[in-house]
Parts: structure tokens; C-alpha cells; sequence
């Protein structure tokens, strides 16, 4: 999945999300009617609902993607130089490795490949001077937490 479609699905997510809370915010509220006949009655109607508590949100944080999907939008995340966005969808440890190795013009970036190895899938780039590896939790992926749990540069030679 693109990068560009990576935003639009989280996006509309999002959206979604805002319009569900606004629907379920107005069915839990109480409705009036005046009836003016004589002698006057006043109806009072009351709805609930029941809501499902969400998760805090420092967990869920991107829509639930299979994981070298994941480590794609991570990868163009950071590409972008989104730190802000990079901190949000990255575990401290992965955040701090790609934090402090900026891309760099003349990177030169392709993928290589991702291999899934209980419950992690590591992704890999090669670029003109480094290789990137990332690691993702197969199940945190699956659930749209954190799931990008560390990345390594090394020397490509």
C-alpha cells in the first residue's frame, strides 16, 4: 500500500470515527415534546446507548494493516522527515534509531524484502551507503497499536 493511500485510509478512519461518536453522542441525549391540547402535557423521552469504551489513544494509532504494509508507511513516513508522525506510529527505541539517522539526498532507496518469523516481520531497504531494517509485532500490526518495535542502519558495502 502506497504511502498516499496509507493517510487516505487512516484519514478516513478517523472520520469515521468522529461521525460514529457524533451519531452515538446524540442518541444518548434526552428528546423533549410539547404536546400544546389542552390541558398541556409535556412527553419525555429518553434513549441509550451502549458504548464500548475505546482504547487510549496512545495505543491505537493506525489502521490495522498487515505488517510489512506497516513497516511501508513507517519507512515513508520517515522519508517524509515527519518526526511528529514518526513518534506517534513507532516505539521509542525505533523512533530514537530513525530520529537520529535523517534521509539524506542521494539515499537512493528500494526494498528489498520483508520475512515474517514468529509473530515479527522484518522489512529491509538498501540504499546507496546504508541498509535499513525494521522490525514489526505481527499482532500489535493486526490490532492498529504501536507495532514498529525497532529499526537498525548499517553500512551497506
Amino acid at each position: 500500500m502506497s504511502h498516499a493511500r496509507m493517510i487516505s485510509v487512516t484519514r478516513r478512519t478517523s472520520i469515521g470515527v468522529v461521525v460514529i461518536a457524533g451519531v452515538l453522542a446524540g442518541c444518548s441525549s434526552t428528546a423533549e415534546t410539547t404536546t400544546s391540547t389542552a390541558p398541556t402535557t409535556v412527553t419525555t423521552a429518553a434513549t441509550s446507548a451502549t458504548l464500548v469504551p475505546a482504547p487510549p489513544v496512545s495505543q491505537v494509532v493506525i489502521a490495522p494493516l498487515p505488517p510489512d504494509d506497516i513497516a511501508a508507511y513507517v519507512f515513508g513516513v520517515w522519508l517524509d522527515d515527519d518526526l511528529p508522525r514518526l513518534k506517534e506510529i513507532t516505539s521509542d527505541r525505533a523512533y530514537q534509531k530513525l530520529a537520529g539517522r535523517p534521509p539524506q539526498d542521494g539515499d537512493d532507496w528500494v526494498f528489498d524484502s520483508c520475512q515474517s518469523v514468529l509473530g515479527i516481520t522484518y522489512c529491509a531497504w538498501v540504499g546507496s551507503t546504508d541498509v535499513l531494517a525494521m522490525k514489526v509485532d505481527d499482532r500489535s500490526a493486526s490490532k492498529g497499536y504501536v507495532s514498529l518495535i525497532d529499526a537498525a542502519f548499517r553500512t551497506n558495502r
